[in-house]
């Protein structure tokens, strides 16, 4: 994992523009152009307090895979959200991302303190309900019909994880 760059912009461009990739994720598939991308990417380098995002690179050749996330850290409750996506196809499936979650485990508890790290997952994407099962979070509730994906209202779960 590194820090978001300027230079990423071209990468998570194609990475937004894949409904396949984008359709699971709490914003949902929503296509933006090269300019509106370069334009928040500022925003996505800069780290405030309560995100922490890093772009996940192949250890060998440095090349872009994804993007992993600390969301709405909260440092009284020491709680934070997380949030994951493997945009270059080609590492898909091939442990990218658990890598990358044992690694912001990691860091969220050794450098930031926290002790518990929640996330939403859609039901019915069944590799990401069972990514999120074998790195032990646990389902804590369900919201019914709350993401409305590919025509119709689908369950989103609710999964934590003391750390």
């Amino acid at each position: 994992m590194r820090p978001i760059e300027i230079e990423d912009a071209r990468y998570i461009y194609g990475w937004k523009n894949d409904s396949e990739i984008f359709k699971y994720l709490g914003g949902g598939y929503a296509p933006q152009s090269l300019a509106d991308i370069n334009n928040n990417i500022s925003f996505l380098v800069k780290q405030s307090t309560s995100t922490k995002r890093f772009i996940i690179i192949h250890r060998e050749t440095e090349e872009p895979v994804g993007l992993v996330g600390l969301y709405d850290i909260n440092m009284v409750h020491r709680t934070c959200e997380i949030g994951i996506y493997i945009g270059n196809k080609k590492f898909q499936k091939r442990g990218a991302a658990s890598i990358a979650v044992n690694r912001i485990e990691n860091y969220a508890k050794q450098f930031l303190n926290l002790r518990k790290i929640i996330l939403s997952v859609v039901s019915e994407n069944e590799s990401a309900v069972k990514f999120w099962k074998k790195h032990n979070y646990q389902h804590v509730g369900t919201l019914t019909k709350h993401r409305y994906i590919d025509g119709k209202y689908v369950d989103v779960e609710l999964r934590e994880k003391f750390l």
